[in-house]
């Protein structure tokens, strides 16, 4: 069931996150930032529910500075590349925070958001 509250909780702290990475995107760019500090994570998740799974693949990949690039459904784990490598603290605690939310979409009991299991 999708609590449809929940989801707008979701959909507004999403979009104002896409609006300050966007800008701080922007400001790198406009800085000279050429994107020679990129990093890679193994992200992984405690969704249980495989759509809310797909949801958090998709914001990520949505939100400036980070793309989805490969996902392990069986094992809940995300491939994400970062536009820099020095995000990877931030990274962890945004995603945290809107897999806690996603859980709450889907009313899933909420329990310690994932953690990044390897990087490169």
């Amino acid at each position: 069931m999708v609590r449809a509250f929940n989801l707008a909780i979701l959909f507004v702290y999403f979009l104002t996150k896409v609006v300050v990475s966007g800008w701080s995107v922007a400001w790198a760019v406009l800085r000279g930032y050429r994107g020679d500090k990129w990093g890679t994570v193994r992200y992984h998740t405690t969704i249980e529910s495989p759509w809310g799974v797909v949801l958090l693949f998709s914001i990520i990949s949505m939100t400036p500075g980070s793309l989805s690039m490969d996902i392990d459904r069986e094992r809940r784990v995300i491939d994400v590349h970062l536009l820099r490598e020095s995000g990877r603290d931030d990274f962890l605690r945004i995603t945290g925070r809107i897999e806690r939310m996603i859980k709450r979409v889907f009313s899933e009991k909420p329990i310690k958001p994932g953690q990044i299991i390897e990087t490169q």
